[in-house]
């Protein structure tokens, strides 16, 4: 009998040893699960955070970069007082472009291509413009340079186009004929920053009576410097 009693005794002491243990031991277990979760919860939360902030920065970056580019926009204005001439027989246009935007313009070029073979007078040269009329094919040369590099505000520049105007039956059109047309071209330049845009003019003309409607574009970046 005092066997039977020390034995549970013994058993008795051992379980009142265990038990706090395994209840420590769940209660361990059950604390690192939450704290596993909320480790990941608060991971989470933190990209999602960092995202947010990231893409507010480079939000804010591209708008500054936006603002940047457009206080130094330049702005080419063409004048639309342009008095065609003629020069041995054929009709010129003396034109004038003044910069009306914010910054400065530079490297400044108008953009020309080089003809075919072709027909008529200066077959083969460079020309900035083509346009068929009925009968007429005209083409419009770059002849009278733009030799200015540089365009601060409110700053003129000078060049010239000269009509090539042929016709399928009587051949080259000289200046004492009745000649209209359409006349479209494009200029390049880059801003301060290096960005560089291209810029579409227009004008319409009736010669020998004068030019009528004149369009100056708004500028068309082309490439944007990554540095801006």
């Amino acid at each position: 009998m005092l066997e039977n009693t020390a034995l549970i005794n013994g058993i008795s002491l051992i379980i009142s040893v265990l038990i706090p243990i395994l209840v420590m031991v769940c209660t361990l277990r059950s604390e690192n699960k939450r704290f596993e979760r909320q480790m990941k919860e608060a991971e989470k939360e933190f990209k999602k955070t960092l995202q947010t902030e990231m893409e507010h920065y480079s939000g804010n970056m591209q708008l500054q970069k936006e603002n940047s580019r457009v206080s130094q926009l330049p702005f080419l204005f063409l004048d639309p007082n342009i008095k065609l001439g003629e020069r041995m027989g054929s009709i010129i246009f003396p034109l004038k472009i003044c910069n009306k935007g914010n910054g400065t313009a530079l490297d400044i070029r108008v953009i020309s291509r080089q003809d075919g073979a072709g027909k008529g007078i200066g077959a083969g040269l460079a020309f900035v413009y083509k346009e068929k009329m009925g009968e007429n094919i005209n083409i419009y040369r770059y002849t009278g340079y733009l030799f200015t590099n540089v365009l601060p505000v409110n700053s003129e520049a000078e060049f010239e186009l000269l009509l090539d105007s042929y016709n399928e039956r009587q051949g080259n059109l000289r200046a004492d004929q009745n000649i209209l047309g359409t006349v479209c071209f494009s200029i390049k330049y880059n801003d301060t920053y290096y960005n560089e845009y291209e810029q579409q003019f227009m004008f319409q003309y009736s010669y020998p009576y004068g030019v009528g409607r004149c369009e100056s574009y708004l500028p068309h970046l082309v490439k944007q410097h990554t540095d801006v």
